[in-house]
C-alpha cells in the first residue's frame, strides 16, 4: 500500500513505515494516533520479542523505528542492534521516561525524554526520516 504523508514542510512525501515498541499500552496508543494522523504506516509490539519478531518478519519496509529503552525482555538498544542488523538503512528514535537513563550509543540527536509534546514527537520523527 503506497500513500502519502506530510512532512513538517507541509509537502506531501510517500507514506513511510514505522515500527513502535513500547509496553505503556496508553502511550503507545497515543503514539500510534498521532503517527496514523501524519499519514504514517504503523506496525507496533508491546514487549521486546514481539518487536524482534516484527522487525524480522514484517514482509514491508521499515523506515523508523520508534523503542522505548526500557522494555519487558529485550531492551531498545538490543532490539535496535537487531533490526539494523536486519534490515540495513533503518533509522532509529528512543524514548525514556527514566531521567536517569543513559542515552543510547548513537547519542542525544535520536532520543526524545518523555514526557513529549505531539509537536516534539513528529519534529523527531520527521528530522531522523529526512
Amino acid at each position: 500500500m503506497t500513500g502519502t504523508c506530510k512532512a513538517a514542510n507541509g509537502r506531501a512525501v510517500p507514506t513511510r513505515t514505522i515500527l513502535l515498541v513500547e509496553d505503556d499500552d496508553t502511550l503507545r496508543r497515543l503514539i500510534r494516533l498521532i503517527l496514523k494522523g501524519s499519514g504514517f504506516v504503523v506496525v507496533e509490539a508491546g514487549r521486546g520479542l514481539e518487536a524482534l519478531a516484527l522487525g524480522r518478519d514484517y514482509p514491508g519496509q521499515i523506515h523508523l523505528l520508534v523503542t522505548d529503552l526500557v522494555l519487558p525482555e529485550v531492551d531498545g538498544q538490543k532490539i535496535a542492534d537487531q533490526v539494523q542488523s536486519e534490515r540495513p538503512g533503518v533509522k532509529v528514535l528512543f524514548m525514556s521516561g527514566d531521567a536517569d537513563e543513559i542515552a543510547p550509543r548513537d547519542g542525544a540527536e535520536n532520543f526524545l525524554q518523555k514526557p513529549f509534546t505531539p509537536g516534539a514527537f513528529l519534529s523527531a520523527v520527521h528530522r531522523l526520516l529526512g
